[in-house]
């Protein structure tokens, strides 16, 4: 989100601030092209296009290496759930659960009694986290957009 808006503020101030053309007339271009020399503010531009390019590359790996981390969970949590979802089936789980036969499971049904509550934990957490997001996102752009 900082870099977000870090971006942002960037590209809006070099929008503001950096112009090609200044004046139409050869004195107004001369004046302008000194005072870009004076105070560097073709270098400073430069700087920034390569702030820039930095922050979009930082902010292109961060999303690389999030959704690299939610596959590797997906991925773990799919093989082991048709693994065990395939050969493992616990008959008290078709009609209504008689909780006291918990405590009697084997081995392999406690893994995949785990891995069911597991998998329904990470979707409610998943669509919970997307929906926090997505809310919290939409608030700090209508805070910014009154501030302006």
């Amino acid at each position: 989100m900082i870099v977000d808006e870090l971006i942002e503020e960037i590209m809006k101030f070099s929008s503001q601030y950096y112009f090609d053309e200044v004046a139409v007339r050869s004195e107004g271009r001369e004046i302008s092209t000194m005072l870009r020399k004076q105070f560097r503010i073709t270098a400073q531009y430069r700087e920034i296009k390569e702030t820039l390019n930095e922050l979009y590359r930082i902010l292109e790996d961060q999303a690389d290496e999030r959704l690299n981390d939610l596959l590797f969970i997906l991925t773990i949590f799919t093989v082991i759930s048709g693994i065990y979802g395939m050969n493992l089936v616990i008959e008290e789980w078709k009609g209504n659960i008689d909780w006291s036969q918990v405590a009697d499971y084997s081995i392999f049904e406690w893994i995949s009694f785990a891995v069911a509550l597991f998998g329904i934990g990470l979707s409610f957490f998943l669509v919970g986290n997307l929906a926090y997001r997505t809310i919290s996102r939409k608030i700090k752009k209508r805070i910014r957009q009154k501030q302006l």
